[in-house]
């Protein structure tokens, strides 16, 4: 009787486990984009790829999820703008000096009186004046110069204004005996005669 040796059933050999090394958790801590995949390698555990490829989803997450340094910066440079602007605007009104309303015959009559007290009353201030007008002149630079009457006997006195273009073509429209509000800024007296420049119609 021949003896019949009996041969095990071929099998194929199991990979031999792998753990995953501390660089390569590194590497998915801080590149999980690249080192995730390095798990699907034979041998390595099911758990080191689930946890793996849920830190990848997690970052993925986290990036997309937080806004831009530029739309960050944006945001902050308009929320800081509003306020400025609107800081801006009030100082504006705060440190707008109140118009010293005045008639011409009273401003001449200030000058008259006292010329060094009226320019520390009225030169530099802005001046709100309301007169007659007496006169309709041609200055130097051909710029117009309009005269109030100031009610002295004998007319020979007046408070004289002057401004820009936009004054000049203001000046154009006037007549005489007509009365008008200037908003000006006082400059002292010339030729002893009060004088108020960039004036404005208002």
């Amino acid at each position: 009787m021949n003896d019949t040796t009996i041969q095990p059933p071929f099998s194929n050999p199991q990979p031999a486990p792998r753990k995953v090394s501390i660089l390569l958790g590194i590497g998915i801590f801080l590149f999980p984009l690249i080192f995730a995949w390095f798990t699907l390698r034979a041998g390595h555990t099911t758990l080191s790829r689930v946890v793996s490829f849920v830190w990848l989803a997690l970052s993925l997450i986290i990036v997309f999820a937080t806004p831009s340094n530029d739309t960050n910066y944006a945001e902050n440079s308009a929320n800081q703008s509003e306020p400025a602007a609107l800081i801006s605007n009030e100082e504006q009104e705060v440190q707008a000096p109140a118009a010293i309303q005045v008639s011409a015959s009273e401003l001449f009559q200030n000058y008259e009186a006292n010329e060094v007290a009226a320019d520390r009353n009225f030169k530099g201030q802005i001046i709100e004046i309301t007169g007659s007008v007496k006169a309709i002149d041609s200055g130097m630079g051909d710029g117009a110069n309009v005269q109030f009457n100031v009610g002295d006997e004998y007319g020979l006195n007046s408070v004289t204004a002057s401004g820009d273009e936009s004054f000049d073509n203001f000046a154009a429209s006037l007549s005489k005996g007509q009365t008008v509000t200037l908003r000006c800024v006082g400059g002292g007296e010339v030729i002893g005669q009060p004088f108020l420049r960039d004036c404005q119609a208002i």
